[in-house]
């Protein structure tokens, strides 16, 4: 299996002072070293250190509305990775309650202090439903290939809370004249692990004793933590005005061995298509990315 190449236009943005969230986290620890060392101020905070990051980090519970004021005063954009990551590491009122408060006081202490950039780690999970591969119902999504128009459908108080952020920081880019990005990442790994998953079968289907866990109204995709990263960069400097949603993933997924119309045809039946998913390449409207943000997932050379 050939390698996967990143690409992504050059960044010439001046250096920014930067606040981001949840720093000690997977996505997290590899935002604030791409971004320390493309030259930027970093300013990291959690509620836990990570000493190997290039950066202090800032032990505080943004669940407590004092706290965001110090953290964003003298931003110049924020990326927001502090919240608590799935579903399953806490009740689902904990989840949610943690999660909602932790982005009301961040994007209302940034709106006003006059931090005008806002990047949000938003998920598939807002638009995926409840639906597994062991059910026989149909497919919540209203169209293909997925992309940040798709409405809300959450299938858990994780993906709510997820539809609960979206929303605030739409309405705070209204009234603030905010660049305000939510980035609806799928399921986030190493590019080591896209490579193993490449490598093993023929990525024709998915393991029958998966099937009661395998959600495909989240795209049967994933995408690799350093191009999170790369996009959250990106959508922090080049945003334009106002709020945009997007669902960014690897443009071949855990099927990589079909081509994007036979996935639709096995696993989203009656699902109208809005583009020819053959022709894109992908189930992921990737293209409005690019465009807007000049950004792209790793490709096959």
């Amino acid at each position: 299996m050939r390698s996967a190449r990143l690409t992504i236009l050059a960044i010439s943005n001046p250096p920014m002072k930067i606040l981001v969230t949840g720093a000690a986290g997977r996505l997290g620890s590899v935002v604030c070293r791409r971004l320390h060392d493309a030259g930027h101020e970093v300013r990291a905070t959690d509620r836990t250190r990570d000493p190997s990051l290039p950066v202090p980090v800032i032990v505080a519970d943004l669940t407590m509305r004092e706290v965001a004021y110090p953290l964003v005063e003298g931003m110049e954009g924020i990326i927001h990775l502090g919240n608590i990551p799935d579903a399953h590491r806490t009740d689902a009122q904990t989840t949610y309650t943690v999660n909602t408060a932790a982005n009301i006081h961040l994007f209302q202490a940034a709106a006003e202090s006059g931090v005008r950039r806002i990047v949000f780690a938003s998920s598939v999970q807002a638009v995926s439903g409840t639906r597994t591969l062991a059910d026989d119902v149909p497919s919540v999504l209203p169209h293909l290939p997925l992309d940040g128009a798709i409405p809300a459908c959450p299938g858990n108080t994780y993906g709510l809370s997820k539809q609960a952020g979206e929303d605030a920081l739409a309405f705070y880019a209204r009234t603030h004249q905010l660049h305000a990005v939510a980035l609806r990442f799928p399921w986030l790994i190493s590019r080591a692990r896209i490579e193993h998953i490449f490598q093993r079968g023929n990525g024709t289907s998915v393991d029958p004793d998966k099937a009661a866990y395998s959600r495909p109204d989240e795209g049967l995709s994933f995408l690799a933590f350093d191009d999170a990263a790369a996009l959250a960069e990106a959508a922090l400097l080049r945003a334009p005005a106002g709020y945009r949603c997007f669902m960014p993933a690897h443009p071949r997924g855990r099927l990589h061995g079909l081509r994007p119309g036979e996935i639709a045809r096995r696993y989203f039946p009656g699902v109208p298509h809005k583009r020819d998913l053959d022709a894109l390449g992908s189930l992921f409207h990737l293209d409005e990315i690019e465009q807007v943000l000049g950004w792209r997932p790793g490709n096959p050379e």
